[in-house]
């Protein structure tokens, strides 16, 4: 059964089968959220839509474990699922989360530094690069300002439900 036969009202179903190119987050959106299934549901019954993994994940070990966790679902998907994969760049995110935890300790204070606009900004950059009109990602707040700056739509996927 598709995802828009499951929810026949969802206005965020039917808006998504409109664009033709999509970005998805990866964690807590495509594994480990909520909403996850139904996501996976929505990639498999729209192989027209050109599909994209934008994660922060950077290491090779955690991308090494995407596609199994992809695979794990009821609605497992592969790599043949997605147009292409875009990362992030390991050092950056690494510095990213040295400000971060910086911030939650109160050692950093003030306005925020231009590692932190660049990684509250590069999935918006990313998508708007590729022509990808869409994010789906479960942290809205970390990534509304680049998709704001760059004309992207970002939705959250517990909408999907």
């Amino acid at each position: 059964m598709r995802i828009s036969e499951l929810f026949p009202e969802n206005p965020i179903v039917k808006e998504l089968e409109k664009y033709p190119k999509i970005a998805w987050d990866f964690d807590m959106t495509l594994v480990d959220g909520p909403a996850s299934e139904a996501c996976h549901k929505f990639i498999h019954d729209h192989p027209e839509i050109e599909h994209y993994i934008l994660t922060a994940r950077s290491s090779n070990e955690l991308m090494s474990s995407m596609f199994p966790e992809l695979a794990a679902y009821p609605t497992p998907l592969t790599r043949a699922n997605f147009k292409e994969v875009l990362t992030s760049d390991h050092e950056k995110h690494v510095e990213f989360q040295r400000s971060r935890h910086d911030r939650q300790i109160g050692k950093l204070t003030g306005p925020l530094t231009p590692i932190e606009i660049y990684e509250f900004t590069i999935k918006g950059k990313r998508c708007h690069d590729l022509g990808i009109p869409v994010l789906v990602d479960d942290n809205i707040k970390r990534s509304e300002i680049g998709c704001k700056k760059y004309g992207i739509k970002i939705i959250d996927p517990i909408n999907l439900l």
